[in-house]
């Protein structure tokens, strides 16, 4: 269930992860990252739809953005809506701005960081049609999100944003 194969299938291997994600140091965020993603129940790659951008100047360009775990990318008319609640709470992103670069987040935070228990973004995000919504902290080392490699374990939902 993966809308990009090519990228998919660099899951599968620590090398294919360290190009996807980067390698770390001497090889070790790839090795981690095999891990996970050798235990997961179902993986993939998905476009990253940003919905909303917020750049206040300060080396730092925030978004919001929502992806599907589906095969399909999510429907248009489905987007236009999603960027519509996304933009009126978009103001807030410079206060919750969050990296999900190069090592895979749990998506809801586990009860540990702050999208757990801070609804405003989450909320936007619709799982049972697995559509997930987040927010983004672009560094400038990073780039514009494109895609997201997503992981099942353990039934908790873990991502990687993909830059361009």
């Amino acid at each position: 269930m993966s809308q990009n194969p090519g990228l998919t299938s660099k899951l599968d291997s620590v090398e294919g992860l360290k190009e996807l994600l980067g390698g770390g140091l001497f090889g070790r965020r790839a090795k981690k990252n095999h891990d996970l993603f050798s235990r997961a129940s179902t993986k993939g790659v998905a476009r990253a739809s940003v919905l909303a951008t917020r750049d206040y100047g300060d080396s730092n360009v925030y978004h919001v953005v929502a992806f599907s775990t589906g095969p399909d990318a999510i429907p248009e008319a489905r987007l236009a809506g999603l960027r519509e609640q996304a933009e009126s709470i978009a103001d807030e992103l410079r206060t919750h701005g969050y990296f999900y670069y190069d090592t895979p987040t749990v998506w809801d935070g586990d009860d540990r960081i702050w999208i757990s228990k801070k609804p405003l973004f989450r909320d936007l995000s619709v799982p049972t049609e697995g559509v997930y919504v987040f927010p983004l902290q672009e560094s400038g080392t990073a780039g514009t999100p494109s895609d997201v490699s997503w992981a099942v374990v353990d039934g908790k939902l873990h991502i990687a944003v993909v830059s361009a």
